[in-house]
């Protein structure tokens, strides 16, 4: 926690929504560089799902409070502020779909995207429960079930 008082942080931003804003924006540039170093890094669409996940995964994880925040809170935003962050999420989120559709070309895009959100969901759901105290742990299983739940294999 940071100390900081009340009249402080609204001398940086001029409302609430502000800064709900700037923590959702937070939250979406991490997982946005998560995403830039797992297309830097897999070489082909299973690699680089498994990199997605594993990667949002460890953000997850490092970023409870955000992602929470992100996943509960964004729908206060009004509808102006809210579209902006809505492309930028609806982008990785269409990659994501992109990739598992290549490695399980029998779904259909609307499963495929039904699938995504729900291993998205899962990741951020559980990786604030503090049920495990080891992160890499943690982020092994929760990699290995976000798969699971696309059904693709690791190996």
């Amino acid at each position: 926690a940071v100390d900081v008082s009340g009249p402080a942080i609204y001398r940086h931003f001029s409302s609430k929504e502000e800064i709900l804003l700037e923590a959702i924006r937070l939250a979406a540039d991490e997982v946005h560089a998560a995403n830039e170093e797992a297309r830097q890094a897999a070489s082909d669409p299973t690699a680089l799902l498994e990199r997605f996940i594993r990667n949002y995964a460890a953000v997850a994880i490092d970023r409870a409070a955000l992602i929470a925040v992100w996943t509960s809170e964004a729908r206060h935003l009004t509808a102006a502020r809210r579209a902006p962050m809505t492309r930028r999420l609806s982008s990785w989120h269409g990659e994501w779909v992109e990739q598992l559709l290549a490695v399980r070309p029998d779904l259909d895009a609307e499963q495929g995207g039904l699938l995504v959100s729900a291993a998205i969901g899962l990741i951020s759901t559980c990786a604030g429960t503090g049920y495990h105290d080891d992160p890499a742990q943690l982020e092994d299983r929760l990699t290995a079930i976000a798969l699971a739940a696309l059904g693709t294999d690791l190996d």
